[in-house]
């Protein structure tokens, strides 16, 4: 089960994937057509991987569960585009630049588990 803790940083993590979202399609510098066109890809994916946690689908709790879901679920989405199911510019590099997104929260994620909020011990409770 999620602790409050847990919860509160897949929110602020998938508000981050958002906001990726949105600096990705207003960007306007340097490599412009590369955030427009990938940037985009790597923070859905970001946040679609912190998302997906909320639904909690079986096995509970693993991380590499949840990138698996997250890639099935963008994956998809590419496809029916290339089918022509799905409306919008179908380029076989959104692939990798989705993986890459799901890559990049699935090392967050598993390294923010690893730090201990304050006054938090790992000591078990059955040790007490």
């Amino acid at each position: 089960m999620m602790s409050t803790g847990d919860k509160v940083r897949d929110v602020l993590l998938v508000g981050v994937g958002i906001a990726g979202l949105l600096f990705s399609r207003f960007y306007a510098g340097e490599q412009q057509d590369l955030f427009h066109s990938f940037g985009a890809n790597v923070a859905f994916s970001f946040g679609a991987y912190f998302f997906m946690k909320f639904f909690r689908l079986p096995p509970r709790n693993i991380p590499y569960a949840s990138a698996a879901y997250t890639l099935l679920g963008v994956s998809a989405q590419e496809i029916a585009q290339a089918t022509g199911l799905y409306p919008g510019w179908y380029d076989p590099l959104d692939f990798l630049f989705n993986g890459l997104g799901i890559a990049l929260a699935l090392g967050v994620d598993l390294l923010s588990a690893r730090i201990k909020p304050v006054g938090e011990t790992s000591t078990p409770a059955s040790a007490t």
